[in-house]
């Protein structure tokens, strides 16, 4: 029997909320430390309403526009490969009327659960560049 391809995904929290990007997407992962630059919470660039710092506990490095930018987002940031039998495109009513930047698709995470969790699958190439 053959199983669905997957999708490698980078798991993370954003303004309280589980999102997720194509690990294709992401260069790299850290805590922050006091010599690193200001990064763009995530919750901006998604049009989201910021919860306060302490949720922001790791900096992603991800590829946009042609270069890597670095994100403020909620931890913890892991990986994980979905089916893409389990991501659902967003029905044209709801990508028509979403006002969150980005969104793309929708998967129940962990497969298999008896309560998964929705999550919400963003790309990074939609999102307006961070600011400088």
């Amino acid at each position: 029997m053959n199983q669905a391809p997957t999708l490698d995904i980078v798991l993370f929290m954003a303004g309280g909320h589980p999102m997720a990007l194509p690990a294709a997407q992401v260069r790299g992962c850290h805590a922050p430390s006091p010599t690193d630059p200001e990064a763009t919470p995530i919750e901006t660039l998604l049009g989201l309403a910021c919860p306060d710092g302490n949720g922001h506990h790791r900096l992603l490095e991800v590829a946009q526009a042609g270069s890597v930018v670095t994100w403020r987002v909620g931890g913890p940031v892991t990986l994980h490969a979905l089916s893409r039998d389990d991501i659902h495109p967003l029905p044209s009513l709801l990508a028509a009327r979403s006002a969150l930047s980005g969104l793309r698709a929708m998967a129940l995470f962990p497969k298999g659960d008896p309560h998964p969790t929705p999550i919400l699958l963003i790309d990074a190439e939609r999102l307006e560049p961070s600011p400088p």
